[in-house]
Formats: C-alpha cells, sequence, structure tokens
C-alpha cells in the first residue's frame, strides 16, 4: 500500500514538473517568435525612410562644454506644470536632481527610467534612485530583457522634449563635446510618449520613424541610406565607431573623392578608435581625436543639410541591440552652427 501511494504521488508530481516545464517552454517560445516577427517588421518599416523626405524642424540646438545648458533645464523643470518624464543611461546631476525634487512637492506628474547595469560603473545611479525613491517618485530601472542597454537620453517636459547626446551628468556639461535639441514638434512628441510608455512599463518596443531615429534595428538603414547619398561631404562626431558595415560606406565614399571629417572620443580612452582611427587615416578620411573636451557627441551632417543628433554610437550593439533616441532633421541654421562648432574643434586638434 505504501508503495503504491509512492508511486501515485511520484506520478502526480512528474505530471507537474512535466506540465510547469512546458509551460515555461511554450512561453519562451511565444516571446522569442514575438521577437522574431517585431524584428522583422522592423527591417521592412525601416525601408520606408527616405532621405530627400527628411523634414525641417524648428528646434533650439546648444553644445557643450557649456554648464549654462544645466541652467537652461533646470528653468524647464521648475516651470514645469504637467508632467517631467526622463530616460537616461546615467542620472548624476545634483542640480537637475533637485530641481526634479522640488517639482514632485509642487505635485508635478514626474516618471523615470534609469539604465541599472551600466558599462563598467554598475552602481552609479543607484544614489540617484534612492534619493527619487525616498521623494515618492516614480522611477524604475529599465528591463534588461528588452534591450541590452537603455541609452537614451531625453526629457518630456509638458508639451516640450530635450534629446540630447549626453548623459544627465556633470561631465556631460562641464567637460564633453555634446549637442543637446530643445524642440516642441507635436508629431516627434507623439512619438517619443509612446517609446517612454512603453519603456516605463517594460513592453519591448521596436518602432522606425522617418524623423525619429529609434533603436533597436531601425536606424541602420537611416544611417546607411543618407550616408550613401553624401556628393560633397561628411562631418561626424562619434565616441566610437565599430560597425564594419558604417565603416565600409564611409570607405567607399572617400574613394570617391566624398570630404570625410571626424572627431572621435581619445584613443586612449577607447582603444577600439586607434585600430579604425590608423585604417581611415590610411583611406583619406581625415579623423581626429581631441584630448579635450572628450567627444562623447553622437551626430553627423551630410552635405551641409542632413543633421543626425542622437545617443547612437557607430557600433553594432547600439544600432542593433539598445534602446537609442535620437532625430533626423533638416535646418539651415543650425546646420551653420553645427559646421562652425565641428571646424573649430576640428581645427584645433593636432
Amino acid at each position: 500500500m505504501l508503495k503504491s501511494r509512492l508511486y501515485i504521488y511520484f506520478l502526480v508530481v512528474s505530471a507537474f514538473i512535466i506540465s510547469w516545464c512546458n509551460d515555461e517552454y511554450w512561453q519562451y517560445q511565444q516571446q522569442n517568435n514575438r521577437k522574431i516577427e517585431l524584428e522583422q517588421k522592423a527591417k521592412i518599416d525601416s525601408q520606408q525612410f527616405e532621405v530627400d523626405k527628411i523634414e525641417n524642424r524648428d528646434l533650439e540646438v546648444y553644445s557643450s562644454p557649456d554648464k549654462t545648458i544645466i541652467d537652461k533645464i533646470v528653468e524647464k523643470i521648475n516651470w514645469a506644470k504637467t508632467r517631467i518624464y526622463l530616460e537616461t543611461y546615467i542620472f548624476t546631476e545634483k542640480r537637475i536632481l533637485k530641481a526634479i525634487l522640488d517639482a514632485k512637492k509642487r505635485w508635478v506628474d514626474i516618471k523615470i527610467i534609469l539604465e541599472k547595469n551600466v558599462l563598467w560603473s554598475w552602481n552609479i545611479n543607484k544614489k540617484a534612485f534612492d534619493s527619487l525613491i525616498n521623494s515618492w517618485v516614480e522611477v524604475k530601472y529599465s528591463n534588461s530583457k528588452n534591450y541590452v542597454f537603455t541609452h537614451a537620453k531625453f526629457f518630456l517636459i509638458d508639451s516640450s522634449y530635450i534629446i540630447s547626446t549626453g548623459n544627465v551628468s556633470y561631465s556631460t556639461y562641464s567637460s564633453n563635446k555634446e549637442f543637446f535639441i530643445f524642440g516642441n514638434t507635436k508629431e516627434d512628441l507623439n512619438v517619443l510618449d509612446n517609446v517612454f510608455t512603453k519603456d516605463f512599463t517594460w513592453e519591448k518596443l521596436i518602432l522606425c520613424n522617418q524623423s525619429l531615429v529609434i533603436s533597436p534595428i531601425c536606424p541602420r538603414y537611416q544611417i546607411l541610406e543618407t550616408l550613401k547619398s553624401a556628393k560633397n561631404e561628411i562631418m561626424i562626431f562619434e565616441q566610437s565607431i565599430d560597425d564594419l558595415e558604417i565603416q565600409n560606406i564611409l570607405l567607399e565614399k572617400a574613394k570617391n573623392w566624398i570630404k570625410i571629417q571626424m572627431l572621435i572620443w581619445d584613443t586612449k580612452v577607447v582603444k577600439t578608435n586607434k585600430e579604425i582611427m590608423e585604417k581611415f587615416l590610411e583611406n583619406w578620411i581625415d579623423i581626429k581625436a581631441p584630448k579635450k573636451p572628450y567627444v562623447h557627441a553622437k551626430a553627423f551632417m551630410v552635405d551641409n543639410k542632413y543633421l543626425f543628433v542622437w545617443s547612437i554610437n557607430f557600433t553594432y550593439n547600439s544600432i542593433e541591440n539598445n534602446r537609442e533616441i535620437g532625430l533626423i532633421f533638416t535646418n539651415w541654421k543650425i546646420s551653420e552652427y553645427f559646421k562652425n562648432e565641428f571646424e573649430r574643434l576640428f581645427a584645433n586638434t593636432q
């Protein structure tokens, strides 16, 4: 009788384990299939992008090093009436944190997404995270199952947005070369709102757009097609560049006598930049790596017309696996500003 009961118990437990494992397996398969479907759709959707349909945008653009940009951001936060949403890779800047905590006291709706697993500095966001939690701010770490890193850097403040190439850190404003876009275009705002909402609720979203650059997957076609369109000149700020497809297009353009100039992060800091720098210089691409300011910006301009400003590095992971955000646009005044900033730093770098 005891053996019989043990046998029945064994069968019941085994059936439960098999059922549980099957459920886990099918959930995994469904998630994997959904991921494949999203990626396939994104690759098709991304090819709807057309270079000659890049739109003009009425924007304010600033560049650092310039600590007064902190003042501009704090002022916008101080005037916020309804909401402040922030999605960023690193958040350590004290004045901006204080302004957000003060806004919470005014009952402004505040939501913040931070990256938990910052490369080489996994604990860097903890102090800001704890301060926000202790002040009853809705703050979350991003879902690492959706993206390798949440590397985007943007604010939504009432009916305006700020897209940055840099993190919310003091060095971003004081010592790095970065760009900051202040805008309020309704169409862009709606898309950014959708991206933030999905990321805040941990729902994976792959979304391709004509004017916004949204990783994962979608930016590759936008980048390649715009670089291919160059007829005269390409100016690039990039922290690092190891994506072979982008490298090959730049090398091909240089062979066809397109003037290409690049500013990248110091080769002693980003070791892979040294090999790429040597490769490009051998192929008539004029590339420099200033020691100061650090080139953390991710932005480029084609033919003094098409501007890309974003959080994306020219790396496979940044384009294909991260959450990244940026904007593609035309604006002749900003083009002149961008060109002047580039040429000034390029001329002053040995």
